[in-house]
């Protein structure tokens, strides 16, 4: 991910260079503090629990379709998540902490997950309509709506709940157990498409050099989640599959440089 995204860097500085007298393209780069939460279906199966702060950073990309109206567009990296609570979790859901990692010694039973954190990581291609206003002053405003398509890189949780664990006839029971940065990849959705709408304002520096910030919400409208839990597993349902869905939004403030 990290050689994608500087062969990118220098593509967009050499297509900035041949197009530097032609303002029908413009190109950038940006940073984006955010704040971040899921958002699930079915609250008999999962809760929100809450936003965390995100970051986000990437290039941007504009094309000039009039004079008030440019395709925006570039790349991504967007570090996102959100906590969810499992709803009876000490009743319904579980699964074997050992296809992760042994916590204790032992042989282990059952982890009764109570709370799930994940740490998302996508790749995103913004696709916008940008519309702005005359310029006045330096400033020019403008709004933005469009889509983000979204491909899904390493997901890291950390799970807290109740560790059952046994040797010969000696049951152990651990509440309040967490189990820090587990790889749940599997267990995610390959692909996140969401709404981006936002407005803000640019700063005109020194010719076509401008400054600029933004703020933009994403309203998720795919289920980032596996339908089916790979590991996780409901008692009540004589351990068939967990059934999941949730959406992941966030606010992002946008802040960078447009040449």
């Amino acid at each position: 991910m990290k050689k994608l995204f500087l062969i990118t860097i220098c593509f967009s500085m050499t297509l900035g260079k041949l197009f530097a007298q032609d303002q029908k393209f413009r190109f950038g780069l940006k940073m984006a503090p955010s704040i971040a939460w899921m958002k699930p279906d079915d609250k008999k199966k999962l809760l929100s629990d809450g936003s965390a702060l995100k970051f986000a950073y990437g290039l941007v990309a504009e094309f000039k379709l009039t004079s008030v109206a440019s395709f925006s567009t570039g790349l991504e990296v967007n570090y996102t998540g959100g906590r969810l609570n499992f709803a009876n979790a000490a009743d319904s859901n579980y699964y074997d902490p050992s296809e992760y990692t042994v916590p204790v010694e032992g042989s282990v039973d059952k982890f009764l997950i109570a709370q799930r954190s994940y740490k998302i990581t996508y790749v995103d291609i913004p696709l916008l309509l940008k519309m702005r206003t005359p310029e006045v002053g330096g400033y020019t405003y403008f709004g933005m709506f469009g889509i983000n398509l979204s491909i899904r890189g390493k997901v890291k949780a950390n799970d807290v709940g109740t560790l059952l664990t046994y040797e010969d006839t000696i049951v152990t029971v651990i509440n309040d157990y967490e189990i820090p940065d587990l790889i749940v990849t599997k267990d995610m959705s390959f692909f996140r498409a969401g709404l981006n709408v936002g407005a803000g304002a640019e700063y005109r520096i020194a010719g076509t050099t401008a400054l600029f910030a933004s703020l933009n919400f994403q309203n998720g409208f795919t289920n980032v989640l596996k339908k089916e839990s790979e590991t996780i597993k409901s008692l009540a349902k004589n351990g068939q599959a967990l059934q999941q869905n949730a959406k992941s939004n966030f606010f992002q403030l946008n802040i960078g440089i447009l040449f």
